[in-house]
């Protein structure tokens, strides 16, 4: 207790940062001792180190990690699952590497229409005035509200503005792509969620005309317990190594954007001919401003969304 309270004491000396978070994150994220975490969070909360969110999440992430559920997030609904701290094989054939991540939760299903839906209407939200509105935002809704067939359907039709948007509304993060792949992937270097088999429309959702609800294809299960990992949507990703790096960036300012976005994962659009692209590592860099029908986003929790 000592030792926390006392990383926690030169942290509140420190000028607020994404980094000052992020440390803090680290360390309170590995406490087991409820009564400590207790403690600690209330400290961190009350010096401003970090939110009143983060610090629920994070109490609610400590059960999931000890008990191995999932844990469901307060503000939007999404399960989270924990993903231990450690090494994995990242990238595909002579690019392979092994990194290592720090412990971290992810959804289990990408955001779907239902959940979005919540968000528009808790906020009132529509693009930024700079934000092109040719790319078709949730162009597959009638007169703003989704049809109800699609309400589990992975919300499409979003640019990566619109979903670092509803992550820091939720308390979330998008994830990094390393985290993302570690995910889909596990620690082994599997090219596929469920291993080496080839991906066919039996095991996942391929091949198709339009998206599915989430949790269609149990198959795509991955060893933590996220589904639609393959299959489905195409899913944005945070840029840098850590989803700090775009906590600070202003969404109604496009000159402190990136012009272009990372996503991960295939989507339902993918065949047996582009087995490339349905690989783990596959990965691509659409404008921040691009809006397509195989395009959505899956959050993260780390504790410094907001």
């Amino acid at each position: 207790m000592q030792q926390t309270l006392a990383l926690l004491r030169d942290l509140a000396y420190e000028a607020p940062s994404p980094d000052q978070r992020a440390r803090a994150i680290d360390h309170l994220g590995g406490l087991d001792d409820l009564d400590v975490l207790s403690t600690a969070l209330e400290y961190a909360h009350s010096h401003h180190i970090i939110s009143r969110e983060a610090s629920e999440g994070l109490q609610l992430q400590r059960a999931a990690r000890l008990t191995r559920r999932p844990w469901v997030n307060p503000t939007d609904g999404s399960q989270l699952v924990w993903i231990a701290p450690g090494r994995f094989i990242a990238g595909h054939g002579g690019l392979k590497r092994a990194l290592t991540l720090p412990g971290f939760a992810l959804a289990v299903h990408p955001v779907t229409n239902r959940q979005f839906a919540r968000f528009v209407a808790a906020v009132g939200y529509s693009p930024p005035s700079w934000h092109p509105s040719s790319g078709g935002f949730l162009s597959h809704w009638t007169a703003g509200a989704c049809p109800e067939e699609l309400l589990d359907h992975p919300v499409v039709n979003v640019s990566w503005v619109d979903a670092q948007a509803y992550c820091r509304w939720a308390g979330l993060a998008l994830p990094t792509a390393s985290m993302w792949e570690k995910a889909a992937r596990g620690v082994g270097g599997a090219p596929y969620p469920w291993g080496r088999a080839e991906p066919s429309p039996e095991l996942a959702h391929v091949g198709a005309d339009t998206t599915c609800p989430v949790g269609s294809f149990p198959r795509t299960r991955t060893a933590y317990g996220c589904q639609d990992m393959l299959g489905n949507v195409s899913e944005w990703c945070a840029l840098g190594d850590s989803p700090q790096d775009n906590a600070l960036l202003d969404l109604d300012d496009k000159g402190t954007l990136p012009t272009h976005g990372l996503c991960k994962g295939s989507n339902f659009q993918q065949t047996s001919n582009n087995l490339d692209r349905m690989s783990c590592a596959h990965e691509q860099s659409p404008p921040v401003t691009r809006r397509a029908n195989w395009l959505g986003f899956r959050p993260a929790f780390t504790g410094l969304s907001r």
